[in-house]
């Protein structure tokens, strides 16, 4: 028997993407797709997400500094189905450019086990090439394992598709793993405030996918309105609204031609920079440093600026910049020195 699905709400009219989507859903529903193996789940509903990119159009390369930033959702998006089963894992289809095809089957007891370390189960997805770009999506159910205490007696067939450019800057991953968030909170009826979503999202990059993004990309995809910028304070998610722009003024991307990937060392090199020059700044400036929770992990007693970069004054910076110039000049000599005996 034909189905056709029905979406309750309603499907906004500006987001045709959403709706061709559903039909292709409706279609592959039709053969036999989300089914499993005993035959149950011919009536079981799919949950239907979508979550934009994003343009960065002011402060983005310092979210990870505690800056002001504007972010512009763009029209392109992800689209995700998840149509929860019985059987003990997931099936992870992904249809990218000309209907091409890739797919993963991920164990349920990787993701499902709330007591499974983050470290355990980032291994398991860098295993192997061929699976890890699964991670961004079975990684939310880990996540909501983990942190929320959502119990997962079975998996699910899970439907991607986007034509979010991927490495061009424009959160193609955010919008994987904030579309993946929505449908699964939907479907096991879990109730998780926009921001907090955000930051489950940006876990599931940091802590299972191993990129070390902050969360503005995410906060975007959650929190953004269609032909507004989204304002936000990083520090670490402080939404603050949606602003219009004046009707003749329009917003256009670019395409450079280069890559970029948060999971990319040049991205980590210039996040670890970041937070070294914050460190010297605190030490320049008498705030107490301490011993972290691990090796190379310290904790700075910051009432000032709070830890973050951004908060640091013009003034300070300047007078921290002098003193640390006089610090490495005295340190190169010693080095000379030694290097000389």
């Amino acid at each position: 028997m034909t189905r056709t699905l029905r979406s309750s709400p309603p499907i906004p009219g500006y987001v045709p993407d959403l709706e061709k989507f559903v039909g292709a859903v409706a279609a592959r529903v039709n053969a036999g797709w989300g089914v499993d193996a005993q035959g149950a789940g011919n009536d079981a509903p799919v949950f239907v997400a979508r979550a934009p990119g994003r343009l960065d159009v002011m402060g983005g390369i310092a979210d990870y500094s505690g800056s002001l930033v504007l972010q512009w959702p763009i029209g392109e998006s992800t689209r995700v189905a998840v149509r929860p089963w019985r059987q003990r894992w997931l099936s992870i289809t992904s249809v990218g450019r000309g209907g091409r095809e890739r797919h993963c089957d991920v164990p349920l007891d990787v993701v499902a086990d709330a007591g499974r370390g983050y470290e355990d189960v980032r291994a398991w997805f860098a295993a192997d090439p061929a699976r890890h770009w699964a991670a961004y999506v079975a990684g939310v159910f880990h996540v909501l394992a983990r942190e929320h205490g959502v119990g997962f007696a079975g998996g699910a067939a899970i439907l991607v598709e986007s034509d979010v450019p991927e490495g061009k800057g424009v959160s193609s991953s955010a919008a994987l793993e904030a579309a993946t968030m929505e449908a699964a909170t939907a479907a096991w009826q879990v109730s998780i405030d926009p921001t907090l979503r955000a930051v489950r999202c940006q876990q599931v990059e940091n802590l299972i996918v191993g990129a070390p993004c902050g969360v503005m990309d995410q906060m975007a995809s959650i929190c953004g309105e269609a032909d507004s910028l989204m304002a936000l304070l990083c520090q670490p998610a402080e939404f603050q609204g949606s602003i219009q722009l004046p009707e003749r003024l329009g917003v256009w991307g670019i395409d450079s031609g280069i890559r970029h990937a948060v999971s990319g060392t040049d991205y980590g090199a210039v996040r670890v920079g970041a937070f070294m020059g914050y460190r010297i700044l605190a030490q320049l400036s008498g705030l107490r440093v301490v011993a972290g929770d691990r090796e190379g992990h310290v904790r700075v007693d910051d009432p000032r600026w709070h830890g973050y970069l951004a908060n640091v004054g013009s003034d300070r910076a300047c007078a921290s910049a002098k003193l640390s110039s006089l610090t490495i000049s005295k340190g190169r000599r010693r080095r000379s020195t030694s290097s000389r005996w």
